[in-house]
This record gives structure tokens, sequence and C-alpha cells, in this order.
């Protein structure tokens, strides 16, 4: 069943990541990869297998309630969940627990959220952080002065064959469902831009977000400004304000979480209250407006260039097809390459944290990013992994 809908993906890791993964056998960690691509969970889990460790995963809450019967088979594998956007104290101190009792690693997705981006990082969140500090001082409490790492992950993808054709046609169905003809002749890149403009004017009406002499702003600045609008729509619809001073992909998270909660849990999470939420057709709108947000959060006026790879391009017509034609379709093979970065040991700054938590907290995750950048801009030789994760 894993990785069915890929064909089969060749794996490659760098020289020293499974030297890392062997000599952290049976340690106490946190695997903290980058997050962008809608495949990582599924190459993680591939990953887990080729190490020979099992490993237990944090999964966004809805995603445990999207399908009958997936809750089971997600617990099955190693997940269990997280409420985003607001503080989810059963989710912080699962864990802590975890890691206390050091049977597997955790895998953590340090984004928060899909970035659509290989080429750089969301800022990460703090919780992994605080939650490893926790244990820790669990951990002494017991009189158990034992490490507990922070492992930096790189995914890179590499699309093979005919990339380019294949890329084509994805753009030409696009361009036939936006009605904009005459571009076969047009690179690539323009191509992808011309759709992304289309798709934005499109939206643009759709949220009545900006009046027709003001859409030749900048890319960046009238999507930030749809982001924001959507968001005040959900939270006007959802009678629930949004707390000042969260950035836009926190605050469509917190409201994701209203809104799955109310259509799958009868207990509704947060301040909302039954008679107050729109009926459950007009939720599942809700829920796709907040999609639009976090789908495309990472877009900005450098999303795509005249050198961009066919990798870069790949990510933004999937992108563009998920909202567009509501589907995703097939790139061609892939090879994923895993970069493994060297482990951050918080046992080295465990005493300072106790004296300042913020200040160390900061530069923590500072020197994962340090680490991440080096890892994203590297360009070393892999190696292999024997065999390759086939259809099934």
């Amino acid at each position: 069943m894993l990785l069915a809908k890929y064909g089969s993906t060749e794996l490659h890791i760098n020289p020293e990541g499974r030297a890392i993964f062997e000599r952290l056998s049976g340690k106490r960690a946190i695997i903290c990869p980058n997050h962008p691509s809608w495949d990582d969970s599924d190459m993680i889990f591939a990953l887990s297998k080729l190490v020979d460790e099992n490993f237990y995963y944090l999964t966004a809450w809805e995603v445990f309630h999207g399908q009958i019967g997936y809750r089971y088979w997600l617990q099955h594998i190693g997940c269990y969940s997280v409420v985003r956007g607001f503080p989810d104290r059963l989710s912080f101190k699962t864990t802590r627990d975890l890691l206390v009792a050091g049977r597997h690693k955790i895998v953590i997705f340090p984004e928060g959220e899909i970035s659509h981006d290989s080429r750089k990082l969301l800022p990460p969140r703090p919780g992994m952080v605080r939650a490893a500090f926790s244990a820790l001082q669990q951990l002494l409490a017991q009189n158990k002065r034992e490490s507990l790492y922070l492992i930096p992950l790189v995914l890179k993808y590499r699309l093979h064959g005919d990339v380019e054709n294949v890329l084509q046609d994805c753009l030409w169905h696009l361009e036939s469902a936006l009605d904009i003809y005459g571009q076969d002749s047009f690179p690539l890149h323009l191509r992808v831009k011309r759709v992304a403009d289309a798709l934005l004017r499109r939206l643009e009406g759709e949220y009545r977000e900006l009046p027709e002499a003001e859409s030749e702003a900048a890319f960046s600045s009238r999507i930030d400004r749809l982001r924001g609008k959507i968001i005040e729509h959900v939270s006007a619809e959802l009678s629930y304000p949004v707390p000042a001073g969260l950035s836009q992909i926190e605050a469509a998270h917190l409201l994701q979480s209203v809104v799955y909660r109310a259509l799958y849990d009868k207990r509704v999470h947060g301040h909302c209250h039954p008679e107050k939420l729109p009926p459950r057709g007009k939720l599942r709108l809700l829920a796709k407006d907040l999609h639009r947000v976090v789908d495309f959060i990472s877009i900005s006026d450098d999303f795509v260039s005249p050198d961009s790879s066919f990798e870069r391009l790949a990510e933004l017509i999937d992108l563009l097809e998920n909202e567009i034609l509501h589907c995703r379709t097939h790139k061609g093979i892939k090879t994923v390459s895993f970069h493994v970065g060297e482990p951050i040991d918080l046992l080295k700054y465990y005493d300072r944290y106790q004296q300042s938590k913020r200040t160390v907290e900061n530069e923590v995750l500072s020197r994962y990013e340090q680490e991440m950048e080096r890892l994203l801009s590297c360009d070393e030789d892999l190696q292999p992994v024997p065999g390759v994760v086939q259809k099934t």
C-alpha cells in the first residue's frame, strides 16, 4: 500500500546520514524534517523501514478524522495528534512522555505546514524544543542524565524521464481550464506564472478583494492581502475573532481547528457555541477557504524564475492542479534524497535553559535553521539505499 501512488521511488541518503542513525540507535531523539511536499510523510515512513527503526509521528488532528477508520490505521503505525492553533496540552504531554520512555524517535515537522517550496523553510515552531527540554527535566528528576537529540533532516526530490513534456502537458490542461490559449511557445516558467496570475485574479474576484485598477500590484502583495481577506471572511462566518498579533499561518491553523472540530467532534473545540456555527455544508466551504491560505503561504514574487528547476515547477504545478483541477497528476518517477544533519544534543543546553528559557530556545532554533540551510544548499554525492520501494 505504501507509495503505491508513485509507482517506484528510489531512495538516497548522504554518506554520514546512515552512520548518524546507527550511532543514535536506541537514543532519544526528535527527527525534524523540512516539509516541501504532500509526499513527505510517506517518504519518512519508508526511511524508518530502511534504517530499521520504528518512529512516532506527530500528526495534525484533522488528518485523524478526515476519513472513517483512518484514525485507527494512523495510530497503528505510530501517529498521534496535535490540535494546531491552540495550546494542546495533551499533545505536549504525550510528546514529553514518549521522549522520556525512549522507545522510538519522534518525527515532528517544525514548520507546522507543507511549504510547497524545497528551496527554503518556513519559520520553525518552538513546541518541539519545549517538549524536549520538559522531557529532559523529567529524566533528570529520575537521576537519568541522558542526551536527547534534535536530528535535522532535509528531503529533496528529483524527477526522471521526459519531465519537460510531462510538465508542458500539465500546463496545457491548467491553461485550458482557465481559458488561456496560445501559450505553447512560451518558456515553462512564464506559463506557470501566467496560470498563477490568472488563478489569483479569479480568486480576487471571488473574494471581492481588489478593485480592477489595483490588480497590477506586486504578486506577493496581492496574495498576502488575499490571504488576509480569507482569514477575515472565515473569522466572521464562524463568529470567532482572531487574536491580534498572529501570523497568517497561525490564524489559519486556529480557524482550521475550530472548523474541523465543528465538523468531526461533537464536543466542539474552542469558544464557539454550537448555535453560532454555520451548517456543515458551509463549514466544508470554510475549510476549503483556509486550505487556500496554507497551501499558498510560501508564495512570493520570486516563486518562479527562468532558472527554476523542473522540480520547482512541478511543486507549483501540483499546487495549481490541486486548486484548479481538484487533483494532482503523476509527474514521473522520483528520487528522494535524505540529507541528515549534525544532531543537536539538548542536554548540553539544559543548564542554561533553566536560567533563560526563551534565549536558549531561540539559540537552539537558530542552530537548527543554520544546519537546515546548509543541507538545503549542499550538492554532495548521495549513496543509493539498497533496494527500491516498489509499488504494491
